[in-house]
């Protein structure tokens, strides 16, 4: 049974992609939640962690100005430094486009509670949340580490060396931030457990759930279709007026402006195929681009150009979501070699008779 009250949650989003925020702001908004606050970069979270207090933060791994793993460790370092406001022990998700054994182990010694590898699914959202709400794992102060514990199970971390020992040196309990926190002290570290808040206050009782799991994250799923839907749209958009710059372009190839126009419309159309995902129109608008560093356009140029704009237009009506497809592989694949056989002329300096 769906077992979390999500309204009575308060999330942070920080990514400079759009497209994560936007799938993170729909699945978030699909399980119930009301607060979602967005950022752009870490400066940004910092100023929203500071004053909108989430309870559960979502960090994009590269972020302009301060990443995700800087950002995991000024939150962190609120317990020992009380630089600024907010909850040191707030659960911090790592989101990134792959992490690899390295990138784990630099996450934990941040301080990462969990990690998301995009693409992101609305299941793997669920049970994280599920996770840090219901079953969150104790605190580990040491003197270079203040964070969740990075055992688990009887995995062991570099660098710490901790003997497991079931009775502490002693025990303290200290004001927190939610309420009381136990403090259970050994010889070379601390075990701080602060009070489960999230769990008192968004868990439903045994008995109270109205929902299954599956049907809520059914629902987080169809409007992740929506969203797709939308992006598509506005993609269409984009191509319309890369369109109209294409048939400019074609009827004077000579004009600076018409040249101008038409470089700025493809980086537009590349710029909102990142942002959207859209991984293989990405790749084309790309080509466009490496075309356009040409000082002049002869006869093969523009009809390069004419071939990535019809692919495109392929690719998008195709859905967009496309990577992996054996055929848009392939055509891919053609395109950047036709790139590649104009791109050593560029010292040419001959527009074709077209003008």
């Amino acid at each position: 049974m769906h077992r979390i009250d999500y309204s009575r949650l308060r999330f942070l989003v920080a990514s400079g992609e759009v497209l994560t925020r936007d799938t993170l702001r729909t699945i978030l908004h699909a399980y119930g939640a009301a607060a979602v606050y967005q950022a752009r970069d870490g400066f940004e979270a910092l100023d929203v962690f500071s004053s909108a207090e989430p309870d559960i933060v979502f960090a994009d791994r590269e972020m302009a100005l301060v990443g995700g793993l800087e950002l995991t460790r000024l939150i962190r370092l609120t317990e020992t430094t009380g630089g600024m406001t907010g909850n040191p022990y707030a659960p911090l998700v790592l989101v990134a486009r792959e992490l690899r054994r390295e990138a784990i182990r630099e996450a934990a010694d941040a301080g990462v509670t969990e990690y998301l590898v995009k693409p992101i699914s609305a299941r793997t959202v669920y049970k994280l949340v599920e996770g840090v709400v219901l079953d969150p794992r104790p605190f580990i102060q040491l003197d270079t580490y203040f964070g969740p514990d990075r055992r688990r199970g009887e995995q062991r971390v570099d660098g710490d060396r901790r003997a497991r020992r079931s009775e502490p040196d002693s025990r303290r309990v200290l004001p927190g931030p939610q309420g009381p926190v136990i403090e259970d002290v050994y010889g070379d570290h601390v075990v701080v457990r602060p009070p489960n808040a999230l769990c008192r206050r968004a868990a439903i009782p045994a008995g109270g759930e109205t929902e299954t799991r599956v049907s809520v994250i059914e629902r987080a799923e169809t409007a992740l279709a929506g969203l797709q839907q939308e992006y598509q749209a506005r993609m269409a958009s984009e191509l319309d007026a890369l369109q109209g710059a294409c048939t400019a372009l074609m009827s004077r190839p000579a004009l600076a402006s018409a040249r101008g126009a038409f470089a700025a419309a493809a980086d537009q159309t590349r710029l909102r195929a990142q942002d959207f995902g859209f991984v293989m129109a990405e790749r084309i608008a790309a080509g466009l681009s490496e075309l356009l560093v040409r000082p002049g356009f002869d006869f093969g140029a523009l009809k390069a150009i004419e071939c990535h704009v019809d692919a495109l237009r392929a690719v998008l009506s195709a859905g967009g979501s496309n990577e992996g497809d054996a055929l848009v592989d392939t055509m891919v694949a053609h395109l950047g070699s036709m790139t590649a056989e104009l791109a050593p002329n560029r010292s040419q300096v001959g527009v074709s008779a077209r003008n």
